[in-house]
């Protein structure tokens, strides 16, 4: 069994430090993990654009 932990910092990262809920799945997507914990996910925050960031990365 695969699990990671990952503080996606409210989808906000990279270098360029873009709202970016793709590219944040698409890291957890490249380690094919069976399990996901995750820190600092927004829930309809204003900073989030009101998303609810857990819908977006699947």
């Amino acid at each position: 069994m695969r699990i990671i932990t990952y503080n996606i910092h409210k989808c906000i990262g990279g270098v360029d430090r873009r709202y970016a809920p793709a590219r944040i799945a698409e890291v957890i997507a490249h380690y094919g993990a069976d399990l996901v914990l995750l820190q600092e996910v927004a829930n309809r925050s204003p900073r989030s654009g009101g998303d609810r960031q857990v819908d977006l990365l699947g």
